[in-house]
């Protein structure tokens, strides 16, 4: 998730715009990151 927002961070700080690959990959970042918040909420509630 780091390394995904960090490359995304510096092409939108050089004023590019994000390609395709990375806008894919940070949906895919945070989609894992929501299951995995949602897995350990889970967790918790048992």
């Amino acid at each position: 998730m780091l390394e995904v927002w960090q490359d995304a961070e510096e092409t939108l700080d050089s004023g590019e715009m994000l390609g395709t690959e990375q806008e894919t990959l940070i949906r895919l970042a945070l989609n894992h990151v929501t299951w995995g918040v949602q897995e350990i909420g889970q967790i918790v509630h048992r």
